[in-house]
C-alpha cells in the first residue's frame, strides 16, 4: 500500500463526501480492512484524483453508472449530494436521470428520481 495514495484518498473523501457518507466509508473498515484499504487507496487516492475530468464530469459517470446498476440507494444519494455540492443544479441532475432512462428503462430511472428527491427533502431542511 502506498502512504501518499492512501493518504490522498482520505483528504478526497473526507472534502468531497457529506458525513453520512464518511461514516458510510468508515464502517467498511471493521467489516473488511483489507476492502477499505483497497478502496481508500486506489478508487480515491489513484483514480478520483485524477485532473482529467472535472468533478461534475466524474460524478455525472458516477451516477449514471449506478443508476445503471439499479445501485444501493445510499451511495446514489452520496454521489447526488456530491454533484450538487460541486455545482450541478438539481435541473442538471434531473437531467441526467431523464436521458439515462432512454438507455437504461423507466423503472430504473423512476428509483432514482425518488432517491434524488429524498435527497432534496434533506438539504431543503438544512
Amino acid at each position: 500500500m502506498s502512504d501518499g495514495d492512501f493518504q490522498q484518498g482520505k483528504e478526497l473523501i473526507n472534502s468531497k463526501y457529506e458525513k453520512s457518507d464518511i461514516d458510510m466509508i468508515e464502517k467498511l473498515k471493521s467489516i473488511s480492512p483489507d476492502f477499505y484499504n483497497i478502496l481508500v487507496e486506489f478508487v480515491f487516492g489513484k483514480v478520483w484524483t485524477r485532473k482529467i475530468l472535472n468533478i461534475q464530469s466524474q460524478e455525472i459517470v458516477a451516477i449514471t453508472a449506478l443508476i445503471t446498476m439499479g445501485c444501493v440507494p445510499e451511495l446514489l444519494k452520496g454521489h447526488f449530494n456530491t454533484a450538487l455540492n460541486s455545482g450541478l443544479t438539481s435541473e442538471e441532475v434531473k437531467e441526467i436521470i431523464l436521458l439515462a432512462s432512454i438507455y437504461i428503462g423507466i423503472p430504473k430511472s423512476i428509483n432514482a428520481f425518488f432517491v434524488l428527491q429524498s435527497v432534496l427533502d434533506e438539504r431543503a431542511k438544512k
